[in-house]
């Protein structure tokens, strides 16, 4: 048995032992932690304050997903004894009010907040944990379907090999995932087919953020956008995201544009590169039998001619 493997069953017993025990109050303290409060009060949407405040209605969201039942009616039913517990007055356990709630949350918040909570396990990673001490980053991408409702096929169609009605609306995601912690750096989400809706045009898609910064450094250094570096302007707004809490958004912005436009791409006249393959394919043919009975073939037969 590889040594590793008790070690491994101790971490996944470990982590689902934390998952079961995690509830919406757990999920509420999170959110309204130091770390997260100033982005999440940045992106709360217009609200009254009743029984589900759009907070309350993402704390029983995350709780719902991490729990073994997922209904609706489970997390309600917990949500109500949990406030009965804590001496606040019991709600309705329909579910109709936290279905409408959670259709309100904007989409923007969630997303922005897998990207803060990211950039922060990635600045608590131990340098040792890293590979030769770099940063390294993963590309990955899942498809997963969704309730048949006309909405979500105009949005997702489902494949085209299936018949209309028997089949799901059916998306991709690809994410950005820390090699060194697990942790979801930043994420994508467009339809399983069609133009754009490749795994490389979604990471295309999350890379365009950064020619946008570039454009409006550019336009503040009054030069063209070609003219920056595109790496340069990508660890610094990675820095940035990071630190950007501490100061005004506005001047934040400001300083990390013109942190751009100092380092410029030297102007080199005349340099193409061809787009051409240097070395040709040999002109032998596929090698489709073991070794060793091709190497008894050439010794009775001789070798093969070459393939034109």
């Amino acid at each position: 048995m590889h040594s590793n493997s008790g070690r491994t069953n101790l971490q996944q017993k470990r982590v689902r032992n934390h998952t079961h025990k995690l509830d919406s109050y757990r999920f509420f303290n999170i959110l309204t932690d130091l770390q997260l409060f100033s982005i999440v009060e940045k992106l709360l949407p217009e609200h009254r304050e009743r029984c589900f405040p759009p907070t309350e209605v993402l704390s029983l969201f995350l709780a719902q997903a991490m729990n073994a039942d997922r209904s609706c009616q489970n997390i309600v039913n917990e949500f109500t004894v949990q406030r009965v517990s804590h001496g606040l007055a019991a709600c309705s356990t329909h579910t109709g009010s936290y279905c409408k709630a959670r259709q309100r949350l904007p989409l923007e918040m969630v997303s922005e907040l897998v990207r803060c909570t990211g950039a922060l396990i990635d600045m608590e990673v131990p340098t040792h944990w890293r590979w030769e001490g770099r940063p390294v980053k993963l590309i990955d991408g899942t498809t997963v379907t969704m309730p048949d409702t006309e909405d979500n096929q105009a949005t997702y169609p489902q494949q085209r090999g299936q018949k209309p009605g028997l089949g799901f609306p059916i998306s991709r995601i690809v994410g950005v995932i820390c090699l060194a912690s697990g942790g979801i750096l930043n994420a994508a989400m467009t339809s399983y087919s069609g133009k754009g809706a490749s795994e490389q045009a979604l990471l295309r898609g999350m890379l365009n953020l950064i020619r946008i910064i570039m454009a409006q450094a550019a336009s503040f250094a009054d030069i063209l956008p070609r003219q920056l570096s595109f790496k340069h302007a990508l660890q610094l707004w990675r820095v940035w995201r990071q630190q950007s809490n501490l100061m005004n958004e506005d001047e934040s912005l400001r300083i990390l544009c013109l942190l751009i436009a100092e380092n410029r791409v030297g102007n080199r006249p005349g340099r193409i590169e061809p787009r051409m393959i240097k070395r040709r394919p040999k002109p032998y043919s596929l090698l489709v039998i073991i070794r060793g009975l091709a190497r008894v073939h050439v010794k009775k037969y001789g070798h093969p001619k070459k393939q034109k």
